[in-house]
Parts: C-alpha cells; sequence; structure tokens
C-alpha cells in the first residue's frame, strides 16, 4: 500500500498562514499611514480653501486679507468659520473608493475647535496696522521715510507754544481794555470833581481789534478758496468700531511689534495712500475727508476739516509770532502804528501793548493766508523769512480781500504733510480703529457685505479637528494658517 506523507500541504499551509498574516499586516499599516496622511493633507486643503474665502471687497479697497467670520449673514461668529471648515474637510476626504468602489479609510470631520486665533481689531488695531505695514514694505520700501522726522519734531515744538502764544494774545488785549477802562475811570471822576464837562469817548482804533474781530468768525469762512465746495456727507460715529465694544477677540498675539518709529511712518504712508483728503478725493467713499477723520472722529466731513485746519492754524501762528518778534523791521512797523493811534489817550504802557496786539494780528493774518496756500495745493516754508512773508502790514485791517496774493515757494510743506505729521502723532488706538471704521462704512456699501465688522474679520487661526474612521480609527490634528507673517 503507497504511503502519503503530506509534507507539501502542511509547508504550504504553515507557509501560507504566515504570508497572510504579513500580508494583512502591511495592508492594515498601509491603511493607517494612509489615513493619517490624507487627514493631514485634507486638513491643509480645507484651512487652505477657508482662508481662500477672504473678504474681496475689503482686499480690493485696501490691500487687507481677513476672512469675514460673518460671511454677510448676521454677526460674526467663529462657528460660522468652523463650519466652513468642517464643510471642506468632509468635501476633500475620498468617499469613492479605490478598489470595487470600496473606501479604504471611510474618513470623516466631525469636530474642530479654535484654541487660538487673531482678529484686525485686536491689541488696538495693531493687527490690521500690521498687515498695512506689510503690503507697503512689500510695495515701496522704506526710502521714503527719510527727511519726515525733523518736519515732526519742529512741528511739535511749534503745536506745543502755540497754545501759550495764543492766551499771550488773549490776556494782552484784557490789558488794553483795563488801562483804557482805568483811565476813563479817572476822566469821569475829574469830571464829577471839577464840574467840567470832559470827553471819556477813549475808543482806541486798533487794527488788532478788527483781526479779532475777523477771527471770531471762524476759519472755515474765511480762508477757503473761493468758489470751493465742500463735503455734505455725515455719519452715525457709533455704529462703528471705534465707539462699540469689540465682538470677537483673539487670543494670538503678533510676533512682532508694530509701534516703532519706522512702523507707524510706514502705516501713515499707507493711511495716505488708501484714505481720501481735502485735497486729494476717493471717489464712492461715505466720507470725502477721511484722513481728518482719523485724526478728529467727528460725524461730519465739515466738522473734521475745521477741526484740521484749527490745528494748522495754531501751528502756523506759532511759527509765525517766532519770526516776527524776531525781525526788527516789522517790529518797527508796528511799533510806529502803535505809538500813532495811542500818543492822544496818554496812557503809559498802552503803547507797547497795542504794539504786541499789532504783532499778533499781524501774526493771525499771515498764518490764515498760510491755510490758504495750503488749501490752494502750495507749500508753507516751516519757518519764514523775509522773502516769504507774504501780507504786508497795510493788508492788516482788510486781509481777507488779500488771501489770494501770495508768492508760490517750492520749499516747506503742503497739505497733506501736515495731515501726515498728524498721523503720526495721533494715538495709536485712535488711528487705528478710525482707519478700521472707514473700513467698515466703506465696505458695507459693497453688495452682500451689509453686515460687515473689522472686529469679526479674522487673519490667522490654529485649528484643532476630531476625525474618526468608519473602520475604528480616530485622530485629532492641529494646524495653523495665517496670512500675515507677523
Amino acid at each position: 500500500m503507497k504511503k502519503n506523507h503530506g509534507y507539501a500541504t502542511v509547508y504550504l499551509s504553515l507557509t501560507m498562514g504566515i504570508l497572510l498574516s504579513l500580508l494583512f499586516t502591511l495592508i492594515e499599516g498601509v491603511r493607517i499611514q494612509t489615513t493619517r496622511m490624507e487627514t493631514e493633507s485634507v486638513t491643509d486643503v480645507a484651512l487652505f480653501s477657508t482662508f481662500a474665502e477672504y473678504n474681496r471687497a475689503l482686499l480690493e479697497q485696501y490691500d487687507l486679507f481677513f476672512i469675514d467670520s460673518s460671511y454677510g449673514r448676521g454677526q460674526p461668529e467663529l462657528e460660522k468659520v468652523k463650519q466652513r471648515l468642517l464643510h471642506y474637510m468632509n468635501k476633500n476626504f475620498h468617499k469613492g473608493g479605490i478598489v470595487a468602489g470600496v473606501d479604504l479609510t471611510g474618513l470623516s470631520a466631525d469636530n474642530a475647535d479654535f484654541p487660538e486665533y487673531r482678529i484686525a481689531s485686536d491689541q488696538s488695531g495693531d493687527v490690521v496696522k500690521s498687515q498695512a505695514i506689510e503690503y507697503y514694505k512689500d510695495k515701496t520700501g522704506l526710502s521714503y521715510i527719510d527727511g519726515i522726522l525733523p518736519n515732526i519734531s519742529m512741528i511739535q515744538n511749534q503745536e506745543a507754544s502755540s497754545a501759550d502764544l495764543m492766551d499771550q494774545w488773549d490776556s494782552i488785549s484784557e490789558q488794553i481794555n483795563e488801562l483804557i477802562e482805568e483811565k476813563r475811570r479817572e476822566l469821569l471822576e475829574q469830571a464829577s470833581q471839577s464840574g467840567e464837562e470832559i470827553d471819556t469817548d477813549l475808543s482806541l482804533d486798533n487794527p488788532a481789534d478788527q483781526v479779532r474781530a475777523i477771527k471770531e468768525m471762524g476759519i472755515m469762512s474765511i480762508a477757503l478758496p473761493e468758489g470751493s465746495s465742500l463735503s455734505s456727507a455725515s455719519i452715525q460715529a457709533e455704529r462703528y468700531l471705534s465707539h462699540r465694544q469689540p465682538t470677537l477677540v483673539g487670543n494670538k498675539g503678533l510676533q512682532e511689534p508694530v509701534d516703532g518709529i519706522t512702523d507707524t511712518l510706514i502705516f501713515e504712508k499707507y493711511l495716505m495712500e488708501k484714505c481720501g483728503n481735502y485735497r486729494e478725493k476717493k471717489e464712492n467713499k461715505v466720507l470725502s475727508y477721511q484722513i481728518e477723520y482719523i485724526l478728529f472722529g467727528e460725524n461730519e466731513d465739515t466738522q473734521n476739516l475745521e477741526n484740521t485746519l484749527k490745528r494748522i492754524l495754531a501751528i502756523r501762528e506759532a511759527a509765525n509770532m517766532m519770526y516776527l518778534f524776531s525781525d526788527s523791521g516789522k517790529q518797527a512797523e508796528a511799533d510806529l502804528t502803535a505809538t500813532v493811534i495811542t500818543v492822544a489817550l496818554g496812557i503809559p504802557g498802552l503803547q507797547e501793548l497795542v504794539k504786541l496786539s499789532l504783532l499778533f494780528a499781524w501774526g493771525y493774518a499771515e498764518s490764515v493766508k498760510d491755510i490758504r496756500i495750503l488749501l490752494d495745493g502750495g507749500r508753507v516754508p516751516i519757518g519764514k523769512s523775509d522773502s516769504t512773508w507774504n501780507t504786508p502790514f497795510l493788508q492788516l485791517i482788510n486781509f481777507p480781500a488779500f488771501l489770494g496774493q501770495y508768492h508760490a515757494s517750492s520749499d516747506g510743506m503742503n497739505y497733506q504733510d501736515y495731515l501726515e505729521t498728524f498721523l503720526f502723532l495721533e494715538g495709536n488706538r485712535d488711528r487705528n480703529y478710525r482707519f478700521m471704521d472707514l473700513c467698515e462704512m466703506n465696505v458695507q456699501k459693497t453688495a452682500g457685505n451689509e453686515n460687515f465688522r473689522m472686529d469679526g474679520c479674522i487673519d490667522y487661526l490654529k485649528a484643532s479637528c476630531n476625525v474618526s474612521s468608519s473602520l475604528g480609527y480616530g485622530y485629532e490634528i492641529t494646524r495653523e494658517y495665517q496670512y500675515c507673517e507677523n
């Protein structure tokens, strides 16, 4: 009888068992690695897609990249951003299968959380300032800031002394009136004692008084060029970011601060490019005098322009008075006139006070003409000289009639230069938040952005996503993405 041992069958059985175990182990390893790789890839793609939904109107108008977390519907919410991220993740997870229609991973995104995020209005608005700085650096470089700081320093000094100088003019006027009133009382007493009729009319025909009367009319009614058309635009400032508490507040700070001198100068240039002003208006904006709004934050264009002109006027008065007090020729003119109009009164000390009042009035008249030059688009030297002085003494009484008569100068600062200087000196939060007010009001004008708010705009996210597999696996993956490198 033939004997069959079956060695080959047993050998093959043992071998195939080992091989199949190895094969299935490899398949399972590949499946695990595939799910991990797919999870990472899909999360990266989903984050990229989420950040690709930046607000187009904000980019077109201000070259800023931010996700509007309201998506044009209702209030800004992080939950809306989470839903967009999960939507893109589940759209990108493979559902069709690669082997006979079988999905070898069975992945789906279940939940997402944002442990860190950054909002445009965070850090007193430095987040939006940081993006603006990066944009302007890429566009222009830094060479344009040369020579700006010396002007700023001089303007600061002039502005610091302007209030004191104007107080002096008021004090001098009061002293003149007191001396005249004291003289009148003396004459009345003499008349009472002697019984004689004495003329107590001590009216002083001082041109400085006429200048002060014109000054009371306000700079807007005096200095504006003839035929100029003012904007009548107005807003309800309480609707905008600078007047409300932020809707969202992030918890991720900037890597580098943006509060240095160079950063502020760059941001100032960005603002001058993107925002209009009296001399350079932007089309289709809610406010015409936008830089002036950043400086003063009033509801009406005319209010912001008037405040700006008053500030420039005060600086010009300080500069012009410094020149007048140093010019012996002009002091002699004022002294002669003061002598002529006071000699008949015989009041000790009156002549010197009248002379000072004339100098202050002369400095004011020249300053108003400086404003007219700036509004006409010209330049005014920071410090005056005899060759750049534009108001002859004889024009003092009716100086508004001569505002259009001046010598053009190629040196000095123009209207925009003053605005840039004021922007640099403005408080960081006010400057940033009022700029974001402008962003809000102008973006809200565009279709689908009626609910746009800068305090709902995101430029950085760290996303922690929970992913599960129908085959029993679960993963948590964390990724971060941002527009600006800062």
